[in-house]
């Protein structure tokens, strides 16, 4: 689990994990706020290079990182948060960087929804034969 405290415009990471790419609502992120926060509606932005998704944080300030954002490995995941009073932003916190995303392992038989695989192409094993 990921877990942040809010302070005014500052994210502090207390807690992080590996992450990786291919990963499906398996990850929470828990954000903890400063009595600066109060009376706003809170929302996570998770970035990795140029894709970006927006988590509206209910009561419990907790959230699963969007999947958008784990389809690449290799990028940096980084997570920000901005608080609004109706429709206007008054409180963006700096971005805070959750860790690089690792490369998943992904079998040949499954499914990967379009994306590009990262083979190795044939090759051929020491001390065994190919046909």
């Amino acid at each position: 689990m990921f877990l942040l405290h809010v302070e005014k415009n500052k994210l502090i990471l207390l807690n992080r994990e590996p992450v990786t790419s291919g990963s499906v609502n398996i990850y929470d992120v828990r954000f903890e706020f400063s009595a600066d926060w109060e009376g706003l509606d809170q929302v996570a932005v998770f970035r990795t290079g140029c894709v970006s998704r927006e988590v509206q944080l209910g009561t419990s300030g907790a959230c699963l990182v969007p999947w958008e954002v784990l389809r690449v490995p290799g990028y940096q995941l980084k997570v920000g948060v901005y608080g609004k009073q109706g429709e206007e932003v008054v409180l963006p916190t700096a971005w805070v960087s959750l860790g690089m995303i690792l490369e998943g392992v992904i079998l040949e038989d499954v499914p990967t929804g379009g994306r590009p695989r990262r083979g190795c192409g044939s090759r051929s094993w020491p001390g065994k034969e190919t046909a």
